[in-house]
């Protein structure tokens, strides 16, 4: 589960509070997902400054909340199940959701963003 409630760490970043309320927002409307795919945040606060996302984002890992892992997206776009503490680690093979095995060259390699 996300955590939802970012206030203190919105009056200890007073520059991204407002982006600290919006984040707190959208994990309430996604508390069943257990992480934080960037493309898919900045899709849904797309009125958002990507910049001032990416650093409240940083935030939040820096403060301890969140913590930065590594997937592969499949050639469909959906993301693989494992994660990797290093981009580097992903292996030639990979397993998509379905027990399909695709090369990670064939997709990206993106952050996503798991309660720490």
């Amino acid at each position: 589960m996300l955590p939802t409630n970012f206030d203190s760490l919105a009056d200890r970043k007073p520059d991204l509070k407002p982006v600290f309320h919006r984040l707190s927002d959208w994990a309430k409307a996604h508390q069943a997902w257990n992480l934080v795919d960037p493309r898919e945040l900045r899709r849904d606060l797309n009125d958002v400054d990507p910049v001032l996302l990416s650093l409240a984002l940083q935030a939040l890992v820096n403060f301890g909340v969140l913590r930065r892992v590594y997937r592969a997206v499949a050639p469909s776009g959906v993301l693989a199940d494992d994660d990797y503490d290093d981009p580097n680690q992903v292996p030639e093979w990979v397993r998509d959701r379905f027990n399909h095995y695709f090369l990670s060259s064939e997709g990206d390699i993106v952050p996503v963003f798991k309660p720490a």
